[in-house]
């Protein structure tokens, strides 16, 4: 036995190099390239259709294509032989070539938003684009999944700006404050902090801490609400609301019979008040204030 030098310019050492060193030799042939690429970019389960126009072939060359392949033990029924053959084919596109089959894959996408907002990333789209794109796919998951279409608009936000940024913000805060309160938070204090004197947000954010039984901050955000507006209905019933859940029932109420004689509260509002004297035991007041709603007279003190 005598050494003697490899044959090929390099010797893989390590199982990774030798798939590298498989797949490049595939790559040769055009045709394998770009199923190879495309099959790597697209997610698991992905359409034949999906495939041919990323890769841009037609069926007959995609089937002749992964026959190939096949034979050459990368593909194994329709797909990668093993996770490694898609992970090596991946990190070994450029990313101008990522960029371009992304934008490929958003082009074929595009009567299924939520879908084509998966190649977002790599497709480095233009600003507007991206945005009009997520707020789309967003507008169709929402009523179907509210989690997803917050999640879209959240993203969406990296893209918007000025007073579209803003809007998106409590937009996502709105919609995620009863799935992700932290998410929320964060976004509503980013908008606080350009529109301090916004009700809409001083009550979102005021809520949020109150649930979170952030107390002194929750107190300290009320204190924002505008003077013109403190004794209005709905920044009376956002401070009976907030105080709900800091335990301050005994506050609550005197707020609730306070202002009960001018001010017609709404059902859900007066719901938690008679729970809250349900609490205290308070009966009698609970009962009486009931049957006033009941019958549709404005409660009195």
């Amino acid at each position: 036995w005598h050494w003697r030098k490899p044959e090929q310019e390099r010797m893989p050492v390590v199982v990774e190099a030798l798939i590298e060193q498989l797949l490049e030799q595939a790559k040769h042939n055009d045709m394998q390239r770009y199923v190879l690429e495309s099959k790597a970019i697209l997610p698991l389960e992905t359409s034949n259709e999906l495939w041919q126009k990323v890769a841009r072939v037609n069926h007959d060359e995609l089937t002749i294509t992964i026959k190939a392949l096949t034979q050459q033990g990368i593909f194994k029924n329709h797909d990668f032989a093993h996770p490694l053959f898609r992970e090596v084919t991946y990190k070994t596109i450029s990313k101008e070539r990522k960029q371009h089959l992304a934008r490929r894959a958003i082009t074929a996408l595009q009567d299924e938003p939520e879908q084509a907002v998966e190649f977002i990333d790599e497709a480095n789209l233009e600003k507007e684009k991206a945005l009009e794109l997520l707020k789309e796919a967003a507008e169709k998951a929402q009523g179907s999944n509210e989690i997803l279409a917050g999640k879209l608009l959240a993203k969406a936000i990296d893209y918007a700006t000025g007073e579209e940024r803003y809007d998106l913000s409590l937009k996502v805060a709105q919609e995620l404050q009863n799935h992700d309160m932290v998410t929320a938070t964060h976004l509503a204090e980013q908008v606080f902090k350009g529109r301090p004197n916004d009700f809409k947000v001083i009550a979102i954010l005021a809520r949020l801490y109150a649930l979170q039984r952030r107390d002194k901050d929750a107190l300290d955000m009320l204190e924002n609400i505008p003077i013109e507006k403190r004794n209005s209905q709905e920044a009376l019933e956002l401070i009976i609301s907030v105080h709900n859940p800091l335990q301050n029932h005994k506050t609550l109420i005197d707020i609730f019979t306070e202002h009960s004689t001018h001010i017609k509260f709404s059902p859900p509002c007066i719901a938690m008040i008679i729970g809250v004297m349900s609490e205290l035991s308070m009966f009698a007041e609970a009962e009486h204030l009931a049957k006033q709603t009941l019958e549709g007279l404005e409660p009195t003190s």
